[in-house]
């Protein structure tokens, strides 16, 4: 229930700029390299190992864990972030 509410209050006045929608790609750039890299580090494992290894290295705890602080110590940070998350929920649930 918080975070949503987070994000609708934090982003309900945003202009998206080019400069927002840059850190949807770094965060697919990132968390595609998280997954080769889980890839490659479990090579010699069984399958089942290794794509449990690379769903669990795709992506990042940002709305539950991330957010809540930011918002307390720096809310200008909040849509920078929130931006970033789209971009990890992609990698998260596809």
């Amino acid at each position: 229930m918080t975070l949503p509410a987070a994000i609708i209050v934090n982003l309900s006045d945003l202009h998206i700029q080019n400069q927002l929608v840059l850190f949807i790609i770094i965060a697919l750039i990132w968390s595609i390299f998280q997954v080769l890299l889980a890839y490659f580090t479990t090579f010699k494992q069984e399958n089942k190992q290794k794509a449990t290894m690379m769903y669990l290295g795709s992506g990042f705890n940002i709305g539950n864990f991330l957010l809540p602080f930011i918002q307390n110590i720096q809310p200008t940070f909040v849509p920078m972030i929130s931006m970033f998350d789209i971009g990890n929920s992609v990698m998260l649930t596809g």
